[in-house]
């Protein structure tokens, strides 16, 4: 094992839990915004429900391309995985609250995870 490979394998777990962490940070003060700036529940809440793990997963898998060989490549992979949880996992439960109350535009047979609740409001 080289001295990169071994620098690499040392730091990943760090630097993964970082990538996890600013994921999930931006996605709470992304989410946190479009909840005080949209105030009404059928416009625009669907679009950030999605956004947010749309660029997270995809940017995240390509600061892992772009930073793999200067050892960063874990951080965009903790990216990728704040897209999964918490964010697709929390927009999941906003659509399943926008489809009860008749703001999504959700096809019946969509899996969302425990219906009733509103992640809008804690």
């Amino acid at each position: 094992m080289t001295t990169s490979e071994l620098s690499n394998f040392q730091y990943g777990a760090p630097r993964f839990l970082l990538g996890y962490g600013v994921g999930t940070a931006l996605y709470f003060l992304i989410s946190g915004i479009g909840t005080l700036l949209l105030t009404d529940p059928c416009k625009g809440h669907t679009f950030l429900a999605i956004i947010i793990p749309t660029i997270l997963g995809p940017g995240g898998l390509g600061l892992t391309a772009l930073l793999w060989r200067r050892g960063w490549g874990m951080f965009g992979v903790g990216m990728a995985v704040a897209a999964l949880f918490p964010a697709l996992f929390v927009g999941s439960r906003a659509l399943e609250y926008l489809k009860e109350i008749g703001c999504a535009p959700i096809p019946p047979g969509f899996v969302t995870p425990q219906p009733g609740t509103n992640p809008f409001r804690p």
